[in-house]
């Protein structure tokens, strides 16, 4: 079974890859649903989850 895999700055999440939708398509909704862009400071800013979290990134294995 493959799996999404969103990687933040403390852990990763893992879960279903839905095969209706490309790797990309299933991560990007994810993070527009999930994160906001926050710029504390230009060295802090990216996406956050809504507990703080930093989103580095996704992939599908």
């Amino acid at each position: 079974m493959k799996s999404l895999i969103i990687i933040l700055s403390i852990g990763f999440i893992e879960m279903p890859f839905e095969n209706k939708l490309s790797c990309v398509e299933q991560g990007s909704m994810w993070l527009e649903m999930h994160t906001t862009h926050q710029a504390p400071r230009p060295a802090d800013q990216g996406l956050y989850t809504e507990k703080g979290q930093l989103v580095y990134g996704f992939y599908c294995i």
